[in-house]
């Protein structure tokens, strides 16, 4: 069984675990994790750019929340229940959990990209979930700094140097993307992140 519907499965079934706790007074957040899996089974009869719109509407209604104020260290990649039960994250937090919900869904993996980008805005790197349609040769942004989705085209301010999904990876230059790699051993961060997640 490939490893991301593993790490998927894992998501549902700690969302499943989570609803069989009491629900606390403050649930706002804290219950989205709680109805993960009937939200991830009616996303399923949608479209895949309405699957995609409202993951990306959904979750820009958390908050952003620095590494450094929320864990202490400078860069944690934050699981869903724990970005779902911290009602927010970084950019790699929102990111990373739309595409799990999305891949959960049944978005293929090769549609989705996880992507770092320079924001020449804020003149710093910033990830972003990129999903490229298949009938469609546009690439668009799920940005957690912006409400509605743009295209790559229309995202001037963003500038992309590599991405990732499930163990693939690729580079950007002057002349676009690269051909893809493997990631296995290069992505030490995605693999801890994988790793966690399975523990969890």
């Amino acid at each position: 069984m490939p490893r991301i519907f593993i790490l998927t499965s894992v998501l549902l079934t700690g969302a499943v675990q989570a609803d069989l706790a009491p629900a606390p007074s403050d649930v706002s957040h804290e219950a989205s994790f709680q109805a993960l899996p009937s939200w991830v089974s009616e996303l399923a009869g949608k479209s895949e750019f309405e699957q995609v719109a409202l993951v990306n509407d959904e979750l820009n209604q958390f908050s952003y929340i620095r590494d450094e104020q929320q864990w202490g260290q400078e860069d944690y990649w934050a699981t869903p229940s724990e970005f779902f039960l911290n009602k927010g994250g970084d950019c790699e937090d929102f990111s990373l959990t739309k595409y799990l919900i999305l891949r959960a869904a049944g978005v293929p993996a090769d549609r989705l990209r996880l992507t770092y980008v320079r924001s020449l805005e804020m003149n710093e790197a910033h990830m972003v979930l990129s999903y490229l349609p298949a009938d469609s040769g546009e690439t668009y942004y799920l940005d957690n700094l912006r409400p509605e989705l743009a295209t790559a085209s229309q995202r001037l301010d963003l500038v992309p140097f590599y991405s990732f999904s499930d163990d693939n990876l690729w580079l950007y230059d002057n002349n676009g993307w690269s051909q893809k790699f493997s990631a296995n051993g290069r992505l030490n961060k995605w693999n801890d992140f994988q790793a966690r997640l399975l523990s969890q």
